[in-house]
């Protein structure tokens, strides 16, 4: 795949006037708001560099996560998941500076002959996250998801959509009293956003990025959302593999196999939602789709 350059945008070269040319990894409304820098300057362990650049105030959180998953790996030493190193907060800018990861992407795998290998190792990373006891933010529960994660809320697109409206309120409803009923569980960390597109497989470990959303919770949210993107986004046998990703994921020792249903149905929500927002191609046929997903889940 041919990578995309563009000229620096000014607020990359505000922090390295140096930079002519960038990498484009990431846009929102057509402007670039995450982009790689290959040559990233002369000064000790300087290397490629990843530059994000926020305006949700979202940035000093995430650098935050990343530090105290990085420490907490090491701690335990568990190589099966790594996350990029910060190199720092431009505060002004509104810039994270952060190492690149090296190593092949994750989503590409899935369609070769390594794709039950790359599974088993992101149901480990995704443990290993999980058991590795960082701090990454403050206690979130389900009613905390839906508020938080699910744009536009599910009211404004029941509202927009009248033929889908009693369903999407009716997957709320669920929700809010699965959350009144459910028993207390020990919060861990949690990423909020993993699936396959945020991991880079290198060796034996696994690169998880963009850390915007983590906190800690419930770690069946993070399973339940890599698992529903594999079985709607995969174009063979989503569903095989969203079952070996599970079955990897229980042999870790963790088990959420109780809650896993309730934070599929949230996360469908989530891609109904999201689906309402982009509208793509086919987009009424996606929304009843996933609606269906979440309704046999809740």
């Amino acid at each position: 795949m041919t990578r995309r350059t563009l000229a620096a945008p000014d607020w990359v070269r505000a922090l390295r006037p140096a930079v002519r040319r960038v990498e484009l990894l990431g846009a929102r409304d057509g402007i670039a708001h995450v982009v790689g820098v290959r040559a990233a300057g002369a000064g000790p362990g300087d290397g490629p560099l990843v530059f994000k650049r926020y305006d949700d105030g979202r940035g000093p959180h995430a650098a935050r996560a990343m530090r105290a998953v990085g420490r907490a790996l090491r701690a335990g030493n568990d190589a099966a998941l790594a996350v990029p190193a910060v190199h720092r907060w431009h505060a002004g800018a509104g810039v994270l500076v952060q190492a690149a990861v090296p190593g092949r992407a994750l989503l590409p795998l899935l369609g070769t002959r390594r794709r039950h290998r790359a599974l088993v190792q992101a149901a480990g990373a995704l443990a290993a996250l999980h058991t590795s006891g960082a701090r990454v933010g403050p206690d979130t529960t389900m009613t905390d998801h839906v508020a938080e994660l699910i744009h536009p809320r599910p009211d404004v697109v029941a509202g927009a959509v009248p033929a889908l409206g009693p369903r999407i309120r009716a997957v709320a409803t669920a929700l809010r009293r699965w959350q009144a009923a459910a028993p207390p569980v020990a919060a861990v960390p949690i990423h909020r956003d993993a699936h396959p597109r945020q991991m880079t497989l290198d060796g034996p470990r696994v690169w998880l990025v963009d850390w915007d959303l983590a906190a800690c919770g419930d770690a069946a949210l993070d399973v339940a959302n890599f698992a529903l993107y594999l079985r709607t986004r995969l174009d063979h046998d989503g569903d095989g593999a969203s079952a070996a990703f599970l079955d990897a994921y229980c042999a870790r020792g963790v088990d959420v196999a109780d809650r896993l249903d309730a934070f599929t149905a949230c996360m469908a929500l989530r891609l109904v939602c999201k689906t309402w927002r982009l509208r793509p191609p086919g987009w009424q046929a996606r929304m009843a789709a996933l609606l269906t997903l979440a309704e046999r889940a809740v």
